[in-house]
């Protein structure tokens, strides 16, 4: 389980006393680079200022001698000097095209280092002509004589261009005097205006290096003193925090002997490479024993724990021990009296520099009260869940924020949700609901009972909108879930399927209307509309009722029985409602009568639908097996 054979090293303290000494005499260190940094600036920028300044020298001299050999050229149109002037011109130009190059925001070293070189500036100086003008661009001295280099540049261009202009008009033929007389005095005229920018750049580079020199050489021993000072608060605040260390080391010893003494926690040390296990006297009044009782063996981690946890509490110990995983698992112990409560182990492992595990320190909680209580609280839960599981109507249950947290197998197929897929959902996307019979208004009870708005009961059903967008009749009430302190914490929504119900209470609705025979309406029915006829003239307009009475009906019943007379009368009624309109009523009021409300009907109309009747009914002829009957009708109004 785990390696005995602990290295005791003194690495660790060899570790210790060298991050401890570091911690001391880490601000002379600062103290010494600073110093070293000021010295290695100090002579870099000395060293790049006479580079400039010897860089200045071969350029004043190139410009002379470029300057000189265009007068020649002039003089002689021997091509050798306007020939030796570009060859002085590739210096000059190198020089610009460094300058250029280092004032980018992104350096071309390269780039750079192939400019000052061509304009003769040592190999050894190039990196330190680079670091000043790109380091220390900002001083005064540099940003001036960058300046006049930029000047100087520009006066190159315009030389250039002079030169370019002499050259072809010695070329042409034949020369105009005047022209070369006249770029003549334009090339001296750069060539004075040259020499002095030179001198000042000379002049600004050596009394710049001058005044680095000397303040460097100033803040050299101020920059020291103050590092010093520095250091010194430094050293006497580790010191000071060293010492508040050690007291709060000692108090927490000791508050840590109190906790140990008079804790409910029982503390365990386990000693890996010697095998010892220690218990604290606490941890053994929990298992029941006196301090005196318990022996100090590892084994005793084991032997009495109950046998169903014994496997988790290996595999948890075995896993920190090679892993470092969190060792915090819940068993069953045994105690003195031979009863097992429950406890949890938590622990942790002290490794060595090899990262073996060398020591494991640990608590143990009584947690049998909390055990029993979450056992309880599950069975509660357990038959709670069984019961919402059998009843017959769908249970929805939300958090307070008003998200599905339970659905019961009931309201999975009500609504054609999963609870996986609806926990976190709102209801009203899982069973939007709407009055039945008015605009499709998606109601939501859920939220006003979790706001504690009082639920008013809705008038008639209530439509749910299923998955499949199908309209599905239901009973809804809905109640907010509450605290001990009264507060509500959720809601629970009940929903009824009255489809079932609806079908019915038609099935009851229309039989109470409709004579069971015939299908057409029965006598009740026919009596009250025609009460409601009578009762509103006005609104009924010119009506007639007709009386009928079917003749020959008893012969075909006492002779062929009445199954036939009553398909008789089945027939008969379906022809007397092909020859009404679609508004009129026709009912069986008796045996073998009938009767038509016509609404909406003159005199006129109602006789011609009387005599089409009488027509009708004289033009059937009723077969039952092999006979045949002619039936007549009498109608009155």
């Amino acid at each position: 389980m785990v390696k005995n054979n602990v290295n005791a090293t003194p690495v660790p303290v060899v570790h210790s006393v060298a991050r401890n000494l570091l911690g001391i005499i880490w601000p002379f260190i600062v103290i010494v680079a600073t110093m070293l940094v000021i010295d290695h600036l100090n002579s870099s920028i000395l060293l790049a200022a006479r580079a400039y300044s010897a860089a200045e020298s071969d350029w004043s001299k190139a410009q002379k001698d470029a300057v000189v050999n265009l007068e020649r050229y002039a003089q002689t149109r021997d091509e050798s000097h306007y020939q030796a002037y570009l060859e002085n011109m590739q210096l000059l130009h190198g020089d610009s095209m460094a300058r250029m190059e280092m004032e980018k925001p992104v350096l071309d070293s390269a780039k750079a280092r192939s400019g000052l070189e061509q304009g003769r500036v040592h190999r050894d100086d190039v990196a330190d002509v680079i670091a000043l003008s790109r380091t220390f661009g900002w001083l005064p001295f540099m940003r001036h004589a960058l300046q006049l280099w930029r000047e100087a540049d520009a006066q190159l261009l315009t030389l250039d261009g002079y030169a370019t202009n002499l050259h072809h008009e010695m070329q042409s033929y034949p020369p105009n005097a005047a022209r070369i007389e006249e770029l003549g005095r334009r090339i001296k005229d750069i060539d004075g205006s040259l020499s002095p920018i030179a001198r000042q750049f000379a002049t600004h580079m050596g009394d710049g290096a001058r005044q680095v020199h000397q303040i460097l050489g100033i803040a050299r021993p101020v920059i020291g003193v103050a590092l010093l000072l520095i250091g010194i608060a430094l050293s006497y605040r580790m010191v000071l925090r060293s010492h508040r260390v050690k007291e709060a080391l000692r108090h927490s010893e000791e508050r840590y002997q109190l906790a140990t003494e008079g804790g409910n926690d029982g503390v365990w040390d386990w000693n890996l490479p010697e095998q010892r296990l220690y218990f604290s006297p606490r941890a053994k009044a929990l298992l029941g024993y006196a301090d005196d009782e318990l022996r100090g063996d590892p084994s005793l981690m084991f032997d009495l724990v109950h046998a169903q946890d014994i496997d988790a509490l290996r595999e948890s110990l075995d896993r920190h021990l090679r892993e470092g995983t969190p060792h915090d698992v819940e068993a069953r112990y045994r105690t003195k009296k031979g009863a097992y409560r429950w406890f949890s182990i938590r622990g942790s492992a002290i490794r060595n520099a090899d990262g073996e595990a060398a020591r494991m320190t640990g608590v143990i909680t009584d947690i049998d009260d909390r055990k029993r209580a979450e056992t309880q609280l599950f069975t509660e839960k357990e038959r709670a869940q069984v019961t919402l599981a059998s009843i017959g109507e769908a249970v929805i249950t939300t958090d307070q924020e008003g998200l599905i947290e339970y659905m019961n197998p009931v309201a999975e197929k009500l609504t054609g949700w999963d609870l996986e897929e609806a926990r976190g959902l709102p209801p009203r996307r899982v069973c939007p609901m709407t009055n039945d019979g008015t605009p499709r208004q998606i109601l939501d009870p859920i939220e006003k009972v979790l706001h504690g708005t009082p639920i008013e009961s809705t008038n008639g059903d209530v439509l749910l909108i299923g998955r499949d967008g199908s309209d599905i009749a239901i009973k809804e009430s809905v109640a907010p879930i509450r605290n001990r302190e009264n507060e509500i914490v959720g809601a629970v929504l009940v929903l009824r399927d009255v489809r079932s119900e609806r079908v019915f209470a038609a099935q009851l609705s229309y039989q109470a209307r409709h004579d069971e025979l015939t299908g057409l309406l029965n006598r009740r029915e026919f009596e009250s509309r025609l009460a409601r006829n009578l009762a509103d003239r006005v609104a009924s307009g010119p009506s007639a009722m007709l009386y009928l009475d079917l003749d020959q009906f008893k012969i075909v019943n006492d002779s062929c029985g009445h199954r036939a007379g009553d398909e008789l009368m089945r027939q008969i009624g379906m022809l007397l409602q092909s020859c009404l309109r679609a508004h009129d009523a026709l009912a069986r009021i008796g045996g073998d009568e009938f009767g038509v409300l016509l609404e909406h009907c003159p005199q006129e109309e109602a006789l011609r639908i009387a005599d089409s009747l009488c027509r009708a009914v004289s033009g059937f002829r009723y077969t039952w097996g092999e006979r045949q009957f002619s039936v007549g009708i009498s109608i009155g109004f």
